[in-house]
């Protein structure tokens, strides 16, 4: 229905143009649908197509909800013989169900959430049916390790198509020596049983170079998005602020060149 929709919207023709309509039968079907809801708002004679040329108005009916219902079950019809809005619906009916088999063998799976595993348990969690795998080698004393799961359970439980781990580096020196990992925390991606990335520590989530250990969750998102583990898209706040520190960058710079600084590339 919203593909019909958008198609009608960027044609040219009027509404009861039917015999020029870009869209097709398709489209006439919709715009019977559209004429036969205005006119049971109006209570006086309009023009009609010649489907409802002898349709009685809902309001000339002894009883007005029969009317309506009556109404609502030839809209009904209408949809389920149009072939191209029946495609469109099964199309997306079929989307719906892919979905929700997605997600459910996901959650079968462990996704969802930040699960701490032991050792015995690592290689069958890295290489099973999960395609990426992001697991984070911890400390329980550590803060930093702390700070790591925080981030890390937000963005389990907003992206299905990634499993979140955890494991105590003290408890798994088999993999702490086989991976070697030497700074806590650590952070590895396996796309099929196989490392792709790594992070040791905060690298490059540090807002400014004054507080490394401060940094949002985004940042570990387009972090994880570059590895192919989850797919980030920016929120419209995140958008906004962007703008705005683009501006506030351009200000500077412009004030700077005002008061005689100038870029190295001037030289």
């Amino acid at each position: 229905m919203e593909e019909i929709k958008h198609r009608h919207a960027t044609g040219t023709n009027e509404l009861n143009d039917l015999n020029r309509a870009p869209t097709g039968s398709a489209y006439q079907r919709v715009a019977q649908i559209q004429y036969q809801q205005a006119i049971r708002n109006q209570t006086q004679e309009a023009p009609v197509f010649s489907a409802f040329k002898n349709k009685k108005h809902p309001s000339d009916d002894d009883d007005d909800n029969d009317g309506l219902d009556e109404d609502d079950d030839e809209d009904d019809e209408f949809l389920k013989d149009d072939p191209e809005l029946e495609m469109i619906r099964q199309r997306r009916l079929h989307q719906i169900r892919e979905q929700q088999s997605q997600e459910a063998l996901h959650r079968s799976l462990g996704h969802g959430q930040l699960r701490t595993i032991s050792q015995d348990e690592f290689l069958t969690e890295c290489t099973g049916e999960s395609l990426y795998v992001g697991v984070h080698f911890f400390h329980k004393d550590f803060e930093r390790c702390k700070i790591m799961d925080h981030h890390l359970q937000l963005i389990a439980t907003k992206y299905m198509q990634c499993k979140f781990l955890r494991i105590d580096a003290e408890k798994a020196p088999f993999f702490v020596d086989k991976l070697k990992v030497r700074t806590l925390p650590t952070l590895f991606v396996f796309k099929e049983g196989k490392v792709v990335e790594r992070m040791t520590g905060f690298e490059g989530l540090a807002l400014s170079e004054d507080e490394p250990d401060k940094w949002n969750t985004p940042t570990l998102e387009k972090w994880l998005h570059k590895t192919g583990a989850i797919t980030y898209s920016p929120s419209e706040e995140e958008k906004i602020a962007e703008m705005e520190k683009l501006q506030r960058k351009k200000y500077t710079t412009s004030l700077w060149r005002q008061q005689g600084g100038h870029d190295e590339e001037d030289d």
